[in-house]
């Protein structure tokens, strides 16, 4: 009996372990974009958009929502940032890139032909 409880306990351990989610919330407090890859800060536009990763998926919490899978592994860019290949909701590969430099965080997602900044910051 005691190995039947312990098989059973250890079976729901396992399974709810596996079902958590490892969840992160920021928002963007700034926001630019480019279109020839060169982002101009001075142009950039305070706003406060709640980001939410959760485990492979970035959501964006636009006007029109975006929603991102990371489809690979961290590729470390330099000492100060790190990159992923994505696929966003329309099925588009992108890049997603998060640098932290001096205390301040920053994502970007690269496509073909645009590139969108987000200042971010913690919740507190």
């Amino acid at each position: 009996m005691k190995k039947i409880i312990f098989s059973l306990l250890f079976i729901i351990t396992a399974v709810c372990s596996i079902a958590q989610n490892n969840s992160h919330s920021v928002h963007a407090i700034r926001f630019s974009h480019t279109e020839d890859d060169a982002f101009n800060w001075a142009e950039s536009i305070s706003v406060d958009i709640p980001i939410i990763i959760t485990d492979n998926i970035l959501n964006i919490y636009t006007e029109i929502p975006q929603t991102f899978r990371i489809t690979g592994d961290p590729l470390d860019v330099d000492q100060f940032s790190k990159q992923w290949s994505a696929i966003d909701g329309n099925d588009v590969t992108c890049s997603i890139k998060f640098v932290s430099i001096n205390a301040k965080f920053f994502c970007y997602i690269y496509y073909a032909d645009v590139a969108y900044f987000y200042r971010i910051a913690e919740y507190e």
